[in-house]
């Protein structure tokens, strides 16, 4: 993924990063997949997919936001 090649300006931008990866690799792991080459080939492509895995819910049109 070319991380040592991100030049991260900010203070704590290496941290944030590492954080993001690694909930990133555990979705992967509870959805099954254990190959991180594997998850990013059946994701790169796949927006809905993506955000399944995030756990992302369409509102229905009765519901509130909020």
């Amino acid at each position: 993924m070319r991380e040592d090649a991100h030049r991260n300006r900010e203070v704590n931008g290496a941290q944030i990063l590492a954080t993001l990866r690694s909930l990133a690799i555990n979705d992967l792991r509870l959805e099954g997949i254990w190959s991180i080459t594997v998850g990013i080939a059946a994701l790169a492509h796949d927006i809905e997919g993506l955000l399944r895995l995030l756990g992302w819910r369409e509102q229905s049109a009765g519901t509130p936001s909020g």
